[in-house]
């Protein structure tokens, strides 16, 4: 449980500092495994709440340690 919170939190930072242009103005390729793949979906769903299009290119999602109904990956997806 409390890694699957953190992968939350780091998630969050991560799409605040996308959101921030704080690595740079081009659009980027996030990657993700197990944990770190929940990270780039938790990203994912913070950007498609607060408009963040454009600024991810690629996710690539492999072997995920998380659940998503098809509503969440749709939004995810945006």
């Amino acid at each position: 449980h409390r890694a699957s919170s953190s992968a939350d939190k780091a998630g969050k930072a991560l799409a605040m500092l996308l959101r921030a242009r704080a690595i740079g103005a081009r659009p980027v390729t996030l990657v993700g495994f197990s944990l770190g793949a929940k990270v780039v979906f938790r990203c994912l769903e913070e950007l498609a709440a607060e408009g963040g299009e454009g600024l991810v290119h690629d996710a690539i999602i492999l072997g995920g340690a998380f659940n998503a109904d098809r509503n969440r990956w749709r939004v995810a997806s945006r």
